[in-house]
């Protein structure tokens, strides 16, 4: 006969279900403290057809009330639905090889990682502006008042495993978030040390999508911000004049005003800082500097065209 294995049904101990729906008071009753994951051992067996998998028998227990679940050399346990509407499994330690099937099949779905009890990652491969990528998007920022991220990866060629390190940098903005420390628009969060298979990957700049095509992609519930790989030399452009940073990219890739995709591995967009403008707004001495503005100026870019229109009243300027 085959084999019987375990699954875990899961709700959350509020009695939300991962879809968002409410649980019914027989499981909402038996819920633990809240901010745990709450999920009922079920064993079913695969050769029982027609076998009601929405009941559940054994005790309650809690996992994953843990602020990472993310195993050291390992995928974090990933949540799958049984076929009945609200009800959902989870899969711990998945193989990266079932994951990567999973995803290079491209079902309508994300596959969905359960990064701590208040935190998921879905996760799906798109082909956005014509670059294959990652799509990873958070679930769970806003409770601890964080607006959620979306991070489009560019896929390496024959790229075999998941960037994993993207679910810890998820773990790490949702701690620094319930200390009060949340990024916003033009914000940034930096990494210490190698990321992404570099050390010379610096972190991310933040930005809320404007003009880009969002077409294809797994958005969260607004608001929510774009994470955009940045290297380390450009990280000072980063925490001085993220504008300038933000621009500059959407130049290298004709795109305005930002590409919303990141690129492992590029050449950094600045280098040495001393004979830059960077210097000037960098010096946290007493003085004070201005930059002169032209009212009504605007600058329009275009496909190989670039038009910087001045009002003629304002030529003086």
């Amino acid at each position: 006969g085959s084999q019987s294995k375990e699954q875990r049904r899961v709700w959350f101990a509020d009695g939300i279900l991962p879809n968002g729906e409410s649980a019914n008071s027989e499981k909402s009753s038996g819920a633990p403290v809240a901010g745990t994951l709450t999920v009922a051992h079920t064993n079913s067996s695969s050769s029982t057809e027609g076998e009601n998998t929405s009941g559940f028998c054994g005790s309650i227990t809690q996992v994953g009330s843990a602020m990472n679940l993310i195993p050291e050399d390992g995928l974090p346990p990933i949540l799958i639905s049984t076929g009945v509407k609200g009800d959902y499994a989870v899969e711990e330690r998945p193989s990266q090889m079932s994951v990567m099937q999973q995803l290079e099949d491209g079902g309508p779905d994300p596959l969905v990682f359960v990064l701590n009890a208040n935190l998921l990652a879905m996760v799906k491969i798109v082909n956005y502006v014509n670059r294959k990528c990652w799509c990873f998007t958070t679930k769970g920022m806003h409770a601890v008042g964080q607006a959620e991220i979306v991070i489009l990866l560019q896929c390496l060629p024959d790229e075999k495993c998941l960037p994993r390190d993207l679910f810890s940098h998820f773990v790490e903005l949702y701690r620094e978030a319930l200390v009060g420390n949340v990024v916003g628009n033009l914000g940034h969060s930096f990494v210490s040390q190698s990321f992404l298979g570099s050390k010379e990957h610096g972190g991310f700049l933040y930005v809320t999508p404007t003009y880009q095509s969002l077409q294809d992609l797994v958005l969260p519930a607004e608001p929510y911000m774009f994470g955009i790989l940045i290297q380390k030399w450009e990280t000072p452009w980063a925490k001085v004049f993220p504008i300038r940073l933000m621009l500059r990219l959407g130049a290298e890739y004709r795109l305005y005003p930002c590409p919303l995709f990141s690129v492992r591995y590029r050449k950094p967009l600045f280098g040495e800082t001393g004979h830059t403008i960077i210097n000037v707004l960098a010096d946290f001495r007493n003085y004070q500097y201005t930059l002169p503005v032209v009212q009504g100026l605007v600058v329009d870019m275009e496909v190989r065209k670039t038009s910087i229109k001045i009002p003629s009243n304002r030529y003086n300027e």
